[in-house]
C-alpha cells in the first residue's frame, strides 16, 4: 500500500508546491533551534574539563611548595594559561555572534533579492530549492544527533559539551554560507534569463503568495456544436495590466480607503517598509514633495502642490519602484517609475493641475 502511495506522488508536483520563501522560513526556524541548543550546551558543565582543571590545580599547588625555579615555572604556566583562556573567550564571543546573526543574515539576503525580482525570486527554481533543502537537512541532522547524545549522556556516560558546541557552530557556519550563496546564485540566474522565460511568465498579484496551477475547464458548448457551422473568432486584444498587477496590496488598500491612516512603519523611527510586501519606500515622515505644474487653459500658470507621503506609499509596487495612480485611474496608459525622483519628475512633466486636484493626498499650496 505504501509503495502505491509513493508511486502516485510525482516529484515534479512536489517541487512545484515548494517555494524558496517557504524554505527560508524553515531555515530561519532551524537557526532559532540551533541558537537555543547552543546556549544550552554553553551552560552545561563539561565534567571532563572540570576534572582536568582540578588536577591542574592540585599539581600547581604541589609544585608551589618546591624551590624558586618551580615558582618561576608556575608563574609562566599561569601566564600561558591566561593567554589561552583569553583566546577561548574571544572565540566564544565570535561563536555567539555567528549563532545569533546567521538567521538575520540569510533573511537579509532573501529580502534584497525579493525587492529586486519580486514573486519570481520568492518562487525560485529547482537548483535553489535543492541546495536549500540540502543545507536544511544537514543542519537538522546535526541538531537531532546532538540532542540524542545529550539524552544518552544522562544514562550512560557524560559527553563533552565542548566538542558538541564546536560541531554545532561549524554546521551553522557552513549552512549560513551555503544558503547565502544559493540565494545569490538564484538572483544571478534570474537576472541573466531573458524576459518571459522565467519560472512563471504570468505571476499573480504582486505581494500575494504563489497560487497553485489551475485545472483546465472543459467547455460542453464547444463539443456539442456543429462542426460545419463557422464560429466567429474574436479579434485579439492586447493584454493590459490591471490595477491589481501594478500596485502592492497595501497600496490598493490605501487607494480604496482614503481615510485609513498609514502604518506605524512610516512614522518617526519606523522602518519605512511596507507591512505586506516589505518593500522599502524612501520617504521622510512629516515631509512632502513640492511640485509646480501648469493648468490646461491657454493662460497657464504654475500652481504649487504638496505631494504627501501617503500618495507615494499608495503608488509603490511589490516588485520595486512606483506606478502613477493618476495615470492608472484617469489616463490612457499606465506609467511605471523606477525611483521616487522619477515619479515626481513624471508628475511635473506629464500632469496638469487638474489631474493633481483629483487626488486627496495632493494639496495645492
Amino acid at each position: 500500500m505504501m509503495g502505491h502511495a509513493e508511486a502516485a506522488v510525482e516529484p515534479d508536483v512536489l517541487q512545484d508546491r515548494v517555494f524558496v520563501v517557504s524554505l527560508i522560513r524553515v531555515l530561519t526556524d532551524t537557526f532559532g533551534s540551533s541558537k537555543d541548543l547552543y546556549h544550552k550546551l554553553k551552560q552545561k558543565p563539561d565534567s571532563d574539563d572540570e576534572h582536568e582543571n582540578m588536577e591542574d590545580a592540585k599539581q600547581s599547588s604541589s609544585r608551589g611548595r618546591q624551590d624558586s625555579h618551580s615558582n618561576l615555572s608556575e608563574a609562566l604556566g599561569r601566564h600561558v594559561r591566561w593567554s589561552l583562556d583569553r583566546r577561548d573567550m574571544h572565540r566564544s564571543d565570535s561563536e555567539d555572534k555567528l549563532i545569533c546573526t546567521a538567521s538575520s543574515q540569510v533573511q537579509t539576503t532573501y529580502d534584497h533579492g525579493y525587492r529586486k525580482l519580486g514573486e519570481v525570486y520568492a518562487r525560485g527554481d529547482n537548483i535553489a530549492k535543492i541546495q536549500l533543502q540540502s543545507h536544511i537537512i544537514k543542519l537538522q541532522q546535526t541538531l537531532i544527533r546532538i540532542h540524542q547524545d545529550l539524552m544518552l549522556s544522562n544514562y550512560l556516560a557524560v559527553s563533552s559539551s565542548h566538542s558538541q558546541r564546536i560541531q554545532l557552530v561549524q554546521t551553522v557556519r557552513t549552512t549560513r554560507a551555503g544558503a547565502i550563496q544559493a540565494l545569490d546564485l538564484l538572483c544571478q540566474r534570474l537576472l541573466a534569463s531573458p524576459p518571459g522565460q522565467g519560472p512563471n511568465p504570468h505571476p499573480p498579484m504582486p505581494g500575494a503568495f504563489p497560487q497553485p496551477p489551475r485545472s483546465r475547464r472543459s467547455s460542453s458548448s464547444s463539443s456539442s456544436s456543429d462542426p460545419h457551422t463557422p464560429v466567429p473568432s474574436k479579434p485579439p486584444t492586447k493584454p493590459t495590466p490591471t490595477i491589481n498587477e501594478l500596485f502592492c496590496r497595501y497600496a490598493l488598500e490605501l487607494q480604496n480607503h482614503p481615510r485609513r491612516p498609514l502604518s506605524q512603519n512610516f512614522t518617526l523611527g519606523g522602518s519605512n517598509r511596507c507591512p505586506i510586501c516589505c518593500s522599502l519606500v524612501p520617504i521622510r515622515p512629516n515631509k512632502a514633495w513640492e511640485v509646480i505644474v501648469d493648468s490646461a487653459g491657454r493662460r497657464s500658470r504654475g500652481n504649487r502642490f504638496l505631494v504627501r507621503n501617503r500618495f507615494v506609499i499608495k503608488c509603490h509596487r511589490a516588485s520595486g519602484g512606483f506606478a502613477c495612480i493618476l495615470c492608472a485611474s484617469h489616463g490612457d496608459a499606465d506609467t511605471v517609475c523606477r525611483s521616487l525622483e522619477a515619479l515626481m519628475e513624471h508628475l511635473w512633466k506629464e500632469h496638469k493641475s487638474e489631474d493633481m486636484e483629483r487626488d486627496c493626498d495632493i494639496v495645492e499650496c
